[in-house]
């Protein structure tokens, strides 16, 4: 139990601490447009708003092995298999994001500049926070399968599954260009989700008791 509140608080910590240091970065480098600019472009301003830009990730990517420790060691997370593929894919989100704060982007206002050649460097970004995305876009799906879990639960996670699957496309209909914008909704609604979840297993019984057998799925 004392290891689970650790962690549990390790993981808050770090995803306040993350959305912290980038509305500092706003204050900072008001230049920087949040509507078109990543939050990984902040490394790339020099200075303390650059170590900022990395920290920033780097904290992010310390939340999910956090919370990944966390669903692992809380046993009545069921069924079984759920709890691996959801601590798996936690650990995938933050594997993801550590290579993107540790390889900086070339991207400006979201996309390579048009006479800038992509290097190593910039592809590992561009993999690792695509990885990042995706695992945590499935370890959300994922979560949808522990069953009786609370409503503000399930209403986070909606909101992080619909926010993914719907945000990028209508936004590229609407050709908005506003990247920066569609960056951080999806970081707002996988922080909410973070949270609940994280909520959700510091319960004393995070989950009602699931129908006879489910344990062993």
């Amino acid at each position: 139990m004392h290891d689970s509140r650790f962690l549990a608080l390790i993981a808050t910590g770090a995803v306040v601490a993350f959305l912290a240091i980038v509305a500092l970065e706003h204050a900072v480098v008001p230049e920087f447009a949040p509507a078109h600019y990543m939050i990984s472009e902040y490394a790339n301003a020099g200075g303390l708003a650059g170590i900022g830009g990395t920290l920033a990730l780097a904290v992010w990517a310390g939340s999910f092995l956090a919370l990944a420790g966390l669903v692992a060691i809380r046993a009545a997370v069921r069924p079984v298999r759920a709890r691996r593929f959801l601590t798996a894919s936690l650990i995938v989100a933050s594997l993801g994001l550590l290579i993107a704060a540790a390889c900086p982007t070339q991207a400006v206002r979201g996309v390579l500049p048009p006479d800038d050649e992509l290097t190593l460097t910039g592809r590992l970004h561009d993999l690792g926070g695509g990885i990042g995305q995706v695992a945590i876009f499935v370890g959300a799906i994922i979560s949808l399968r522990i069953p009786r879990v609370t409503r503000s639960f399930l209403i986070a996670t909606a909101v992080v599954v619909l926010v993914a699957a719907i945000l990028g496309p209508l936004m590229a209909v609407l050709d908005l260009g506003a990247r920066g914008l569609r960056q951080r909704a999806l970081v707002v609604a996988a922080c909410t989700w973070e949270l609940a979840l994280i909520s959700q297993l510091s319960r004393r019984q995070p989950f009602r008791s699931a129908s006879v057998g489910s344990g062993s799925v």
